[in-house]
């Protein structure tokens, strides 16, 4: 009996210490779980973007040097903020109506669509449609420099259902919400306020200078039939001319590479095999085509090379048939070209006007140019600004003849078409002369018309489908330069706002409404909670606050 009586003993109070010690573990995981939670919230806390003005400031804002908008708003505005004050609302009671407190402002957004470029420091650029691959509509945080200054902090992403679209005399093209400000020679002005003749400032893009790194996988490790080729570690101009001769006169296969050239264009053909050999390709097949009376007889050159096929098939259709009929009028530059350096973009354009361009030379008719004609508006205007990047002045124009519709880009006068020969060049022995030939040919040494620093608005055009757009928030400075050089300014509300603190003298507290959402139940809340209480703490030492609550 007494040993049962210890055994049992000691049964009881190792279970005794083993609850206890349970226990404990739970207590423990309790609070470094609290602990957790504490920390996740503080730094949920923290990550509220605010931007904070404070009267005094060096670059506060105010309406009469930032704000580019309509003065009826400005007026309204300032009239509902009086009315805010402690006069106003005495005033508001004395009428025996219901003292305001806070004023909400309604509107569309000022954005353009996502085929425009944006350019960065240092002269490169990206589409909209790039840049925000993936993103949904609503506030994406960025940190980017933009050119020619200023830092990217936000973009912001819309659909919307009416844009309007700017042709210029030269052929530059805009298209944005009705509110989208363009810089005219009479200050800031929306795009839908725009009409016939108006002038818009167009900004000089620097030529990028340092290389781009090249990077290519294939994403599916299939066999290829074909050695690996010998990739560049960056990218040159031997890439480039391929991309661009390609773009001018190519067609993909699943595992060839196809130029449509003329027989007598053996200049061009010698130029890519001479480029292609450099990737590794060694093996090019050249064939002649039968060409009806009258007409000039057509060659093919031919490349079998899986890996190529693929890497042309990030930028260009892989089938044949919508190359030749549907992807003409489709065409774009190749994203890459907008990022690299002034030997790949050379490369590029040489590649391109040679294989697409013509060189109209008939002094009897005082004709000087060269052209390039294509199916696709986009690639013609996106060829114009990497021309100006090389300071060369050029027009984008519809052409006139054909049976489908078509565009041109043009370089003439002397100095544009010597500054082409010079840093870009055509590779077709014949065409080279020509172009040569051309510029001898002027008899008086006429200047030829620089890129311009303002470009005249020839149509202003409604546009009702729903569509995509964007915008960029620059703190800084407002502005930023888009597709064509053109100067365009981020809009509107939050612009609105800080002048309107700085009008009044009050401290400005800025954030987004999708700022104050969390993963935590009790977050949100605490975050609008502790923004209105350092306002509140502005407010009693400046005497106001200004709380501007955007996307709500």
């Amino acid at each position: 009996g007494t040993a049962a009586g210890t055994l049992i003993a000691v049964n009881f109070g190792v279970a005794t210490l083993l609850d206890i010690g349970s226990m404990i573990a739970r207590f423990a995981f309790a609070g470094m779980f609290m602990i957790f939670q504490f920390v996740v919230l503080f730094s949920f806390l923290s990550s509220t973007k605010t931007i904070e003005m404070y009267p005094g400031d060096v670059g506060a804002f105010s309406f009469e040097k930032d704000y580019f908008g309509q003065e009826y708003l400005v007026h309204a505005v300032r009239q509902w903020v009086e009315s805010l004050t402690r006069d106003g609302k005495t005033k508001l009671e004395n009428m025996g109506a219901e003292a305001i407190h806070g004023i909400m402002l309604e509107g569309p957004p000022g954005c353009l669509v996502g085929d425009h470029l944006v350019v960065f420091r240092g002269g490169i650029a990206s589409r909209f449609d790039d840049i925000a691959q993936g993103l949904v509509p609503g506030i994406h945080i960025s940190d980017v420099e933009l050119h020619p200054s200023g830092v990217a902090h936000r973009l912001h992403i819309y659909d919307v259902d009416e844009t309007y679209e700017i042709e210029f005399r030269d052929g530059r093209r805009i298209r944005g919400t009705p509110e989208h400000p363009l810089m005219s020679k009479n200050g800031w002005k929306p795009i839908s306020d725009l009409r016939e003749g108006e002038s818009i400032q167009i900004v000089g893009v620097p030529q990028p200078t340092e290389p781009l790194p090249f990077s290519f996988q294939l994403q599916s490790p299939l066999r290829l039939r074909s050695p690996g080729l010998s990739w560049p570690e960056t990218w040159n101009y031997g890439l480039g001319f391929v991309l661009g001769s390609f773009t001018a006169e190519g067609s993909l296969g699943q595992s060839r590479v196809i130029w449509a050239l003329r027989d007598e264009e053996t200049g061009f053909r010698d130029e890519i095999i001479d480029h292609l050999s450099k990737l590794g390709i060694t093996k090019t097949e050249w064939k002649a085509l039968a060409g009806r009376e009258g007409r000039r007889h057509g060659a093919k050159l031919k490349v079998r090379s899986e890996e190529l096929a693929r890497f042309l098939s990030q930028y260009y259709t892989t089938s044949p048939w919508k190359s030749r009929f549907g992807w003409a009028s489709g065409k774009k530059v190749p994203a890459p070209i907008f990022l690299a350096d002034e030997q790949t973009v050379s490369g590029f354009l040489c590649g391109l006007f040679t294989g697409d361009g013509h060189v109209g030379w008939r002094p009897s008719d005082y004709i000087r140019n060269l052209s390039l004609k294509s199916a696709s508006r986009q690639l013609c205007e996106e060829v114009q600004f990497l021309l100006m990047r090389f300071g060369i002045a050029s027009e984008v124009m519809k052409s006139s003849s054909g049976k489908y519709e078509s565009w041109i880009v043009r370089v003439s006068g002397r100095d544009n078409t010597s500054k082409f020969m010079e840093n870009i060049g055509l590779a077709d022995p014949i065409k080279s002369q020509d172009a040569r030939n051309m510029i001898e040919s002027y008899q008086r040494n006429m200047k030829s018309r620089p890129v311009p620093s303002w470009s005249e608005v020839r149509s202003v055009r409604r546009v009702e489908k729903k569509v995509r757009v964007y915008d960029i928030e620059v703190p800084e400075t407002h502005a930023f330069v888009t597709s064509g050089g053109i100067l365009s300014h981020n809009t509107g509300k939050t612009l609105l706002a800080q002048c309107l603190a700085t009008d009044s003298k009050s401290a400005f507290f800025g954030c987004s409404g999708t700022d104050f959402q969390a993963m935590f139940i009790g977050v949100g809340p605490m975050k609008v909670m502790r923004m209105y209480s350092r306002a509140r703490a502005a407010a009693r030492q400046y005497g106001s606050a200004v709380v501007f609550i955007d996307e709500i």
